[in-house]
C-alpha cells in the first residue's frame, strides 16, 4: 500500500522522467490560468533520487509553473511506488486521454506502454 503526502516544492527538485502525450508545453490560457489562480490541481510526483522527486502527472502545469518563475509548487508524493510502476502510468492516461490535443497515435502508445508495466497477475 503506498502513502501519499500533500507538499509545496521547489520545482528544482523534480525532474521530468516520461509522458505518454508528446505535447508537455502549458499553453498560453492555462498559463494565465496559474498567474492569476495558481495551481489548483496538485502534480504528483514519487519520490526520485535524494532529496529530488520525479513528475508523474501534471507536465504542462510543471511547464506552466516554470514559465512563471514560481517558487514552489503543489504536489503530491505518492511514496511506495516507482515514476514508471503501471497503476502510475494508468494514471497519466486518464489525465491525458481527455485533453482534446492527445492524437490516437498518443493513446495507442502510452496503451502499449501501459501493458508493457503490467504485472500479469494484475490483469
Amino acid at each position: 500500500m503506498s502513502t501519499n503526502l500533500a507538499l509545496q516544492i521547489s520545482p528544482e527538485l523534480i525532474s521530468v522522467r516520461s509522458n505518454i502525450g508528446v505535447n508537455r508545453r502549458a499553453d498560453e490560457a492555462l498559463v494565465d490560468s496559474i498567474r492569476e489562480l495558481g495551481i489548483l490541481q496538485p502534480l504528483l510526483v514519487t519520490k526520485g533520487e535524494g532529496f529530488g522527486y520525479d513528475l508523474v502527472a501534471g507536465h504542462r502545469r510543471f511547464d506552466a509553473a516554470k514559465q512563471l518563475g514560481l517558487e514552489t509548487v503543489p504536489a503530491l508524493v505518492i511514496f511506495g511506488l516507482s515514476a514508471d510502476d503501471g497503476r502510475l502510468l494508468a494514471s497519466q492516461i486518464v489525465e491525458n486521454t481527455v485533453r482534446s490535443d492527445l492524437s490516437a497515435m498518443e493513446e495507442v502508445e502510452a496503451y502499449e506502454q501501459l501493458l508493457l508495466h503490467l504485472d500479469v497477475e494484475e490483469a
